[in-house]
């Protein structure tokens, strides 16, 4: 048996599989039609409320495409009379998480942990995800510098891994 945390399936977007997300993009898609269809979105943390307990209490699925999960968003919506907010619903992508750390450990040297970086994100781009969640910086750091303590070179490769991380976050924003 696979337990997940707080009871939500997988999310399934290609041969991608999302085990951790919040509400804030599902929120944002929201904001997103209710601007386009010229309104404004009533009871907002009731509908993400109820969309919450569906995932976590009455959804049978262990595993649910984005797109089924944005279908039976619409059939909600449709059924609590926003069907004008149904209409103008547009799928977006949960942020993914990407541990550089891990990246790190698999390419330890900086040029092709950045190379390695890059590729991951444009598959992740090509599945439509554009938003990121980059974990474990400082780890990643140590592995590129191979040490077990951190130093002043450490935080120097810090500040400049943040800046990489930074370039993509940005480009994520224009999409």
């Amino acid at each position: 048996m696979i337990g997940f945390r707080n009871n939500r399936p997988l999310l399934k977007l290609g041969d991608c599989l999302i085990t951790e997300y919040g509400e804030q993009w599902l929120a944002d898609a929201l904001e997103h039609a209710a601007r386009r269809a010229g309104t404004t979105l009533p009871f907002k943390e009731d509908l993400l409320a109820s969309v919450r307990y569906y995932l976590e209490h009455e959804c049978d699925l262990s595993v649910m495409k984005v797109s089924e999960l944005y279908a039976r968003l619409r059939r909600m919506l449709t059924e609590v009379g926003l069907e004008h907010l149904a209409k103008e619903l547009r799928e977006e992508m949960p942020p993914m998480t990407v541990c550089v750390a891990e990246i790190a450990r698999s390419v330890p040297f900086w040029l092709f942990f950045a190379c390695e970086l890059k590729k991951q994100v444009e598959e992740l781009r090509g599945h439509g995800i554009t938003r990121y969640c980059f974990t474990g910086r400082k780890e990643c750091v140590m592995a590129l510098r191979g040490r077990k303590r951190w130093d002043r070179s450490c935080q120097s490769l810090l500040e400049d891994l943040d800046f990489l991380l930074s370039r993509y976050e940005e480009q994520a924003a224009d999409y």
